[in-house]
C-alpha cells in the first residue's frame, strides 16, 4: 500500500498539462501560471507541514483519550492510522491552497471582491462544515485547529481579489 502511494505524483499531470497549454498562452499569462502554481504548491506544502505537526498527532491523542475514557480498548492498524493521517494531510494541504484557488476565478472574471466580501458568512460557515466531516474525531478541538487557519487563509485570499481589482 505504501509503495502505491509514493507512485502517485499529483503534480507531474498538472506539469503536463500546463507544458500542453503553454504554447498557447501569452508570455504574461505564463508568468502569472507559474506564479500561482508555486504559490499554490507552497501554500500546500505549507498546510501539509501545519497537518504534520499540529492537526494529526493531536487528533490522534484526542481519540486515544476517548477510546480511554469509554473505557474501550484501541485497536488501531498500521492501515487505518496511515489512512486517517493521509486524509488529513491532504484535506489540510488542500484547504491550504483557498487563496490561489479564490484568485483564479477572480481573475478570470467569475468573481468580484465585493462578491467574496458580502458573502463571509457563508464561507465562515462552509469552513466551519467542511472541517467538522473532515476531521475523524468528534471533539471541536481538531475543527478549530484546522478552520482557524483556513479563516485566516480566506482573508489572504480578499486581499490578493482586492489588489487584483486595484491593479
Amino acid at each position: 500500500m505504501l509503495h502505491n502511494l509514493a507512485n502517485r505524483r499529483p503534480a507531474y499531470p498538472l506539469y503536463e498539462v500546463y507544458r500542453f497549454a503553454e504554447p498557447g498562452l501569452y508570455p504574461h499569462e505564463a508568468r502569472l501560471v507559474r506564479r500561482y502554481f508555486a504559490l499554490f504548491t507552497l501554500l500546500f506544502l505549507l498546510g501539509c507541514a501545519y497537518a504534520c505537526l499540529v492537526v494529526a498527532p493531536l487528533t490522534t491523542l484526542v481519540m486515544l483519550w476517548l477510546m480511554a475514557a469509554g473505557g474501550a480498548e484501541p485497536l488501531i492498524t498500521v492501515s487505518n492510522l496511515f489512512y486517517n493521517f493521509s486524509l488529513i494531510l491532504l484535506a489540510t494541504g488542500a484547504a491550504f491552497s483557498l487563496p490561489v484557488l479564490l484568485v483564479i476565478p477572480a481573475w478570470l472574471g467569475l468573481v468580484s471582491y465585493e462578491d467574496l466580501r458580502s458573502r463571509w458568512r457563508y464561507v465562515v460557515m462552509g469552513i466551519l462544515v467542511v472541517t467538522a466531516a473532515v476531521t475523524p474525531d468528534p471533539t471541536p478541538t481538531s475543527m478549530l485547529l484546522l478552520s482557524a487557519p483556513l479563516l485566516l487563509d480566506y482573508l489572504v485570499a480578499l486581499l490578493l481579489v482586492k489588489e487584483m481589482a486595484q491593479a
